[in-house]
């Protein structure tokens, strides 16, 4: 029996607007050690639809999500042959 692995993140943004209020999203989100863990954080986190809001939720489309040991490789202690 192979027993998946799930670790669990939050993930927020917060900014100011022009009336000097603060605006916060945040987010729970479950990592699954596969690739379906890089998620987009526009996906993730949005202000809403009124167009005050339009900068912010762009930029968050332009961010990426993942867990810290996404990019780690697997197998670390495997060598490889560097003789010429």
């Amino acid at each position: 029996m192979t027993q998946k692995i799930f670790y669990t993140g939050r993930t927020w943004a917060a900014y100011t607007d022009e009336n000097g209020i603060r605006r916060v999203v945040s987010k729970d989100v479950i990592f699954q050690k596969d690739k379906s863990d890089l998620m987009n954080v526009g996906a993730l986190l949005n202000f809403g639809t009124q167009k005050e809001h339009d900068p912010v939720n762009q930029f968050l489309k332009n961010l990426q999500l993942y867990p810290k040991s996404y990019f780690m490789r697997i197998g670390v202690g495997c060598s490889f042959d560097r003789t010429i």
